[in-house]
């Protein structure tokens, strides 16, 4: 998951991801919505930084844990 940006996309695509793997959107999210996203992709890994209360790096820790 990317910002919505011609440059977030442009980089997905300048590193091999396919556009059908891209999904570009502007949260934060919730814990639920989170994890329904990582199960529904089927999510082994999720890599991100953190980016405190206001980005929703509790929310994307607590879905991993749901889902672990």
């Amino acid at each position: 998951r990317v910002l919505p940006s011609v440059e977030s996309i442009k980089q997905c695509l300048d590193n091999n991801v396919k556009m059908k793997d891209i999904i570009a959107s502007l949260g934060p999210y919730s814990e639920d919505f989170n994890a329904a996203m990582f199960k529904e992709y089927g999510a082994k890994y999720v890599v991100m930084k953190d980016s405190g209360v206001q980005g929703g790096t509790d929310e994307k820790i607590r879905a991993c844990r749901i889902l672990n």
